[in-house]
């Protein structure tokens, strides 16, 4: 499994042409992303003053299932547990639990952008950075 970060899924939402190597790399792969992650998406879609937010949030729900969806549950906490320090901060906390929850379920590479998983990941998951700019990026 390939597991996708919220700023790669609004890339992917809004046509952006540099996602489309990766979605090329990864066809043959499950894809799966977390509940967090669609959380945020559906955020930005809300939040966009332009028009068209009916047409964003069944973007969002087409997206929903067409990738695997894993919740942040206990199996994921427990991973996650042990990678945490007291430096951590919330942001550090929500990457490291999203980590865990796609360790959990198999994936062995997740795609995000610079800034966003920053220091040394903990876990076997690769973190991958792609050269997208998205307003979560801005």
């Amino acid at each position: 499994m390939k597991g996708l970060d919220s700023p790669v899924l609004i890339a992917l939402l809004r046509g952006d042409s540099a996602v489309r190597p990766l979605l090329d790399s990864i066809s043959r792969d499950e894809v799966g992303t977390t509940e967090w992650d669609l959380l945020e998406v559906e955020r930005a879609a809300r939040a966009d003053p332009s028009p068209g937010r009916q047409r964003r949030l069944l973007s969002v729900e087409r997206l929903r299932r067409a990738v695997t969806v894993l919740p942040l549950d206990e199996r994921a906490a427990r991973l996650a547990s042990p990678r945490v320090t007291a430096k951590d901060g919330t942001i550090q906390l929500a990457t490291i639990w999203k980590l865990a929850a796609l360790e959990a379920a198999g994936a062995d590479e997740w795609y995000t952008v610079r800034g966003r998983a920053s220091g040394r990941p903990r876990g076997r998951v690769k973190v991958k950075h792609l050269p997208l700019r998205t307003s979560q990026t801005r």
